[in-house]
Order: structure tokens, then C-alpha cells, then sequence
């Protein structure tokens, strides 16, 4: 059994102060603020003993080098630094640790997550997915673009709340949203933490996408990275939100808490609809999530290695106008491994007629010898004459 040792707030600058500075070419100036921090780590809960650092920081967003070290002292994830001393008025809050997955609670995620605050507005300060990304928009418009702290957070807060298609009517600032804030922004929040837990497309952590998300925000606030378009739309729209609400209710239960969270069952429609893809070829599965080269993801040129496994993956939604999907190749120079869905030969070619409701599209081949060959892949429309439809040739 895993045992945790509550440490109270210590300072981490004690005996560097003794010293007159903390790793910096000139001396800490004397605090002359005193503050408390306190709130909740999510994404989901953290666990008790989850690490969570306090750094000042200045205008420029540039640490002064005093800094607190603190833990998540609760099962519902709280923290609380008491009375810390501080010269500036901006603070960075990092917490790395363990943390509940309302997916798949038997495979907890190991998280960092982040937030930007500024002390004197002595709010409540939740570490959230959320958070995290604004702090990466917020430190870019800072220190790219020179706006003022409260301003590139307001900014980022707007930005993120229409790249990620919240209701942001009445969204309340992101450090003060926890997963059981009451209303829409709570359970809008809880949902997008469980979306981020559901990618079933590649093999990165939470982590990684999480990471990814705030790098691709951080530039200009927009969601631009189609890969990840891609990754977000299928989690969101495969998200068992059923399962989701019980396995955290049973979780918050276990551990005797009282506010549970509640989800949003129509923000990880509003999110998937909002990221379908205007064509259906942009939907092609990225080749550097799969594990092998995916042979729909654009490659023009491809020589086929005897042995090696090669994927065709692609998701396709019932608002595709596309139902049937014609692949041209010679059967005999591959072994076939059959995925997720129904692929029919037919002599020399494979076809599929996609069910109504969609479909992830994901098979393998193993070439038998070593190859290069022309593949055609078509999709042939549901409406308009049957003549007209769209050709992908790959050479190999």
C-alpha cells in the first residue's frame, strides 16, 4: 500500500535567503505581501500527495526565484499554501501527480497541470485542464507580444472558451472553476476533462495531448492542428458519458465526498460537430499516431517492406455525404487483417458499405514480399449521379 506523508507549506527559499538570493545575479527584494492560496486540483481529481508549486513570478512573467512547496492534503483534490510572503503580484501553480481517470479508472494519469493567477485578487485558484491551457496562451502574449498580465488573460479566456466551443455567456474566470462548480461552466469543464481521457485514436497519455493542445493554442488561440481536430472530434464523440458519470460518482462516493460532478451531455456533441471536417479525406487518421505508416494518411510514394504491418485507417461520421469506399489492390501480395469494420472482397478488390451511423475504418496489411503498386481509393457519394466521386491514387 502506497502511504503518503502530509508535508505542511514550507518555503522552499528559506536558507537561500540566509544566502541573499535564490540562483540569481541579484538578491530577493523583501516580501511585502502575505497570502493564501487554496483549491482544487483536477483533471480528474488529484490524488492525496499529488506535489503542487508556487513560484513568483514578475511582469514578464519571469521567475523572481521565490518559490513554496505544498501538496493536495484531501480526497477532493484541495490544496492550501497559508500566509505566504510575496513581492510581486503574479504567481505560476503547478501540480504533478497522480490523478483520478473517469474512463478508465483502472489506468490513473500521471498529470502536470498549471495556472497563471495574480495574488492580490485573493479568489479561490483551481488547477484544471483549462488553467493549463490558458497559461500557455497567456505566457505567449506576454512575452511575445508585450500585453499586460491581466489583459493577455482575459484574452486567452475568450480565445479558448470559442476554439474549445464552450457556452461562454457565463463562463467565470478559469481559476475559479472546479468540476463541481455548479452550472453549465462546471459541467462543460467536467466533460472536456473526461474528452481529454477518451483518445482512442493513438497511443499518446492524457498528457501528451493535453500538451499538444496548449502548444497549438498558445501561437494564436485557435485550434489548428487538423491532427488534433481529428483526436478531439473522435474522443468527443465516442465519450461513454454514462459510464463516465458513474464511475465518478462511485469514486467521489468511495471517498465519502458530497459535491460530485455533474456532465454536460450536449458539449461533447456541440465539440464533435464543430470539428467535422469539411472533406471527408481530411478525416485520414495521422500516420504518426498508428504505430505503422497509414497508407490513406498522403503518402505519395511508399515502398512496401515484406513483413512489416502497414494500416489503412480513417473515421467517417453519418454526416459524411460519403457511404461506400472502393480500395483497388491485389490480394494476393498481402495477408489481410480484418479491424473494426467489415471490409467484403470482391475479386481483386475490397469494398465497404458504411453502416448508418458511421464508422472507424481501421484494417491492416502485411505485404507477403517486398512491392511498389498503384492503390486507388474512391468514395462514391450518397446523393448526385453514381459517376461522380473522388479518387486518391497512391504509388508504392
Amino acid at each position: 500500500m502506497t502511504r503518503f506523508t502530509i508535508v505542511r507549506t514550507v518555503p522552499l527559499l528559506s536558507l537561500a535567503l540566509l544566502a541573499g538570493c535564490v540562483g540569481r545575479d541579484t538578491p530577493l527584494q523583501p516580501p511585502k505581501f502575505d497570502y493564501t492560496l487554496s483549491g482544487k486540483v483536477e483533471k480528474g481529481v488529484a490524488r492525496v500527495g499529488t506535489e503542487v508549486s508556487i513560484q513568483e513570478m514578475d511582469d514578464s512573467l519571469r521567475s523572481t526565484g521565490r518559490s513554496y512547496l505544498d501538496q493536495v492534503t484531501e480526497p477532493s483534490g484541495r490544496f492550501s499554501l497559508a500566509q505566504a510572503s510575496f513581492q510581486e503580484d503574479l504567481a505560476q501553480i503547478t501540480a504533478r501527480g497522480t490523478m483520478f481517470n473517469e474512463v478508465r479508472p483502472g489506468q490513473p494519469a500521471e498529470m502536470e497541470l498549471e495556472a497563471l493567477v495574480s495574488l492580490p485578487e485573493k479568489r479561490p485558484v483551481h488547477v484544471n485542464a483549462l488553467t493549463t491551457l490558458q497559461a500557455a496562451r497567456i505566457r505567449y502574449l506576454v512575452t511575445e507580444e508585450g500585453k499586460a498580465f491581466e489583459q493577455a488573460r482575459d484574452k486567452a479566456q475568450q480565445e479558448i472558451l470559442a476554439a474549445l466551443h464552450f457556452s461562454a455567456a457565463t463562463f467565470p474566470p478559469f481559476r475559479e472553476v472546479h468540476m463541481s462548480y455548479p452550472g453549465p461552466a462546471g459541467r462543460q469543464l467536467a466533460s472536456l476533462s473526461a474528452i481529454l481521457m477518451n483518445n482512442l485514436l493513438t497511443s499518446q497519455s492524457p498528457q501528451q495531448t493535453m500538451n499538444q493542445l496548449a502548444t497549438d493554442l498558445a501561437p494564436d488561440g485557435r485550434l489548428d492542428d487538423r491532427d488534433l481536430r481529428i483526436i478531439l472530434r473522435h474522443s468527443a464523440e465516442a465519450l461513454p458519458l454514462l459510464r463516465v458519470a458513474y464511475n465518478t460518482t462511485r469514486y467521489y462516493q468511495n471517498r465519502q465526498l458530497d459535491t460530485i460532478p455533474q456532465f454536460s451531455h450536449t458539449y461533447p456533441r456541440r465539440l464533435s460537430k464543430a470539428l467535422q471536417a469539411p472533406s471527408l479525406f481530411d478525416d485520414v487518421i495521422p500516420a504518426s499516431y498508428l504505430g505503422q505508416p497509414n497508407l490513406l494518411a498522403g503518402e505519395d510514394t511508399l515502398d512496401l517492406q515484406a513483413g512489416q504491418q502497414y494500416r489503412l485507417a480513417i473515421f467517417a461520421s453519418s454526416a459524411s455525404n460519403f457511404v461506400r469506399f472502393e480500395l483497388r489492390i491485389e490480394l494476393a501480395l498481402f495477408q489481410f487483417f480484418q479491424e473494426g469494420a467489415s471490409w467484403q472482397q470482391e475479386g481483386q478488390y475490397l469494398t465497404l458499405e458504411l453502416p448508418a451511423g458511421g464508422a472507424d475504418l481501421s484494417s491492416r496489411l502485411k505485404p507477403l514480399g517486398s512491392s511498389q503498386m498503384k492503390v486507388w481509393f474512391r468514395a462514391i457519394p450518397q446523393v448526385g449521379p453514381r459517376v461522380e466521386f473522388e479518387e486518391k491514387l497512391l504509388r508504392w
